[in-house]
């Protein structure tokens, strides 16, 4: 794949010199590695793992490095001595399987660089989404539901960046033992945030039982279709719609997340403000 090594570079290149903006991008056979890759080459580079190199290049790394290996799996590694990707590579398939089970074989293909989930052509995409996983595992509602909101955000904002509209949302939470559940729900069309948070933060009662800790939550909006938003007329007003445009257009110019809900902001980062320094 050098040749689409060559136009992502020339890409990359491109928009340095037209925004003045930092782009990192990795390269590699799996989208495990090329992830990996990415971070490694932040925050301005970019990377080519050539194919056979996988497991070379990520030997050397932490397992934490590991894209959603949980802390508590992290942890239970630690105790026998593994630390390093490396140290993983070594470990046998057999022995992974008897401590975490199931999830044995996600941790032991994942250190070699194996990446079985498919590569999806360009195409008129039906639907958008996200997810997070946390460094320890959460059953905090106020953390899942503060995640939640700036997802969604992040989510409806790129919607209406590319006139689209959503008529189906979803949520996805996986448990410490890779367990996932997911909940979804029909809505009418729409790409505003006042309207997605309400309904994504009833899908997460719905399905998330409290008395088990969450590992990665994620959100999905789908059923696109194109099409501009449009003022509800029992719910909105002018005020509402161009405070949606002027968001979009301060986010667009300075970086997403410049202005955002206070709800979806980290707890104890709530005075954060972009334009006041010190």
């Amino acid at each position: 794949y050098h040749n689409a090594y060559q136009i992502a570079s020339n890409l990359r290149q491109k928009i340095m010199k037209d925004t003045g903006l930092p782009i990192s991008f990795g390269m590699a056979s799996s989208k495990t590695v090329a992830k990996m890759a990415t971070n490694a080459a932040k925050p301005n580079g970019q990377l080519l793992i050539p194919h056979g190199d996988e497991m070379k290049f990520l030997a050397p790394m932490s397992i934490r490095k590991i894209p959603m290996l949980g802390e508590k799996t992290c942890q239970k590694l630690y105790e026998y001595g593994i630390e390093k990707i490396g140290d993983l590579q070594r470990v046998e398939l057999r022995f992974l399987e008897t401590v975490f089970g199931k999830a044995g074989i996600f941790i032991w293909e994942k250190a070699r660089g194996i990446d079985h989930s498919e590569i999806v052509p360009s195409s008129d995409r039906k639907s958008i989404s996200t997810e997070h996983t946390f460094f320890k595992d959460v059953n905090d509602k106020r953390t899942l539901e503060t995640t939640l909101v700036s997802m969604t955000e992040e989510l409806s904002s790129k919607l209406r960046r590319e006139n689209k509209l959503a008529s189906c949302l979803a949520i996805k939470l996986r448990y410490a033992n890779f367990e996932t559940h997911t909940q979804q729900e029909k809505i009418s069309l729409t790409a505003a945030e006042h309207i997605l948070i309400p309904g994504i933060k009833n899908l997460l009662s719905k399905a998330w039982n409290q008395s088990r800790p969450i590992r990665l939550i994620g959100v999905r909006l789908s059923n696109l279709t194109t099409g501009s938003y449009q003022i509800n007329l029992f719910e909105d007003n002018e005020e509402r719609i161009r405070l949606y445009q002027a968001m979009d257009n301060i986010n667009f110019k300075f970086g997403d997340k410049t202005v955002c809900r206070a709800a979806g902001m980290e707890i104890g980062t709530r005075n954060f403000n972009p334009f006041l320094k010190g």
